[in-house]
């Protein structure tokens, strides 16, 4: 079996393509190599285990649309016998990473302080971690796995927070929100 066709993944620029030897005769392999389309091959020897998945990371496009590839893997036997086949690669680029966080004010209680809870929502990526400055000191005062979380402040005055978000896929966001905390 040779590359499966498909598209790439939406969120990774990268492609698995599984190949196998299809000699055209009754000779030994003595090479096989894929070039991915990209400017880039690599050998995989002779495929004397049968198969081989290989991974390969495409860099995609910088105008943010698809990107096309076409890999072509060829086989040459002992006696110099070329077999080759392809396959259309399709990377998708991953939506860009957005962070809106959002200050909810609960009611001030004298001598006590006031309680804001901060609603961090993510688009384009899967969030990972949360790390939370309530102060805008930029010291990290909190770190979640979590996406909302509640402070208690006891000062009055004009605040500045900042959420920073990691995602499963490496990818990182920061936004800030800012209001005024009075009568604590």
């Amino acid at each position: 079996m040779l590359p499966q066709r498909g598209p790439g993944r939406p969120q990774l620029p990268s492609k698995q393509l599984t190949s196998s030897p299809c000699p055209t005769g009754s000779s030994t392999l003595r090479e096989v190599t894929i070039n991915f389309g990209d400017g880039t091959s690599q050998g995989l020897g002779t495929l004397s285990g049968g198969v081989a998945t290989i991974a390969h990371t495409y860099s995609g496009s910088s105008n943010g649309t698809t990107a096309t590839y076409s890999a072509v893997v060829t086989a040459t036997d002992v006696d110099n016998e070329r077999s080759t086949t392809s396959t259309i690669v399709n990377v998708t680029p991953r939506a860009a990473l957005t962070i809106d966080l959002a200050a909810a004010q609960g009611a001030s209680v004298l001598g006590q302080g006031q309680p804001v809870t901060f609603t961090a929502t993510v688009t384009g990526g899967v969030a990972q971690s949360f790390a939370w400055d309530f102060d805008g000191d930029g010291t990290v005062d909190a770190t979640t796995s979590s996406n909302k979380i509640t402070r208690v402040y006891t000062t009055n005055g004009r605040i500045t927070a900042t959420v920073t978000v990691q995602t499963t896929d490496g990818r990182s966001a920061t936004a800030r929100t800012e209001f005024i905390i009075t009568g604590v």
